[in-house]
C-alpha cells in the first residue's frame, strides 16, 4: 500500500484486567488513519496530522502501530472521490 493512504482497519486489541477475573478476550476495535509505515510485522498510521502548509510550530504526530495478525480487515477510504 501507498504511505500517505488513508485506510480503515479492524483488529483485535489487547485486554489489560485488573481486579478481574482472567476470562477476558482481545477487543475488538475500528481505527482510521493514514498510512505511515507497513513492514512485515505492523502497520502504523497517523491519526492527527499536519496540513503542509501548517504553521512553523514543533510538528506532533498521533496514531497507532497494529500489528498484522492482529488485522481483522482493512481497506482504502475515499475522500471526495480519492482513494
Amino acid at each position: 500500500m501507498s504511505l500517505g493512504k488513508l485506510l480503515f482497519i479492524r483488529f483485535k486489541d489487547h485486554t489489560i484486567f485488573r481486579n478481574h477475573r482472567p476470562r477476558v478476550k482481545p477487543i475488538i476495535r475500528e481505527t482510521i488513519g493514514w498510512l505511515l509505515d507497513d513492514n512485515d510485522e505492523s502497520i502504523t498510521l497517523l491519526w492527527v496530522r499536519e496540513p503542509e502548509k501548517s504553521s512553523p510550530q514543533v510538528r506532533r504526530e498521533t496514531g497507532i502501530c497494529i500489528l498484522k495478525s492482529d488485522i481483522l480487515e482493512i481497506r482504502e477510504v475515499e475522500i471526495d472521490g480519492e482513494a
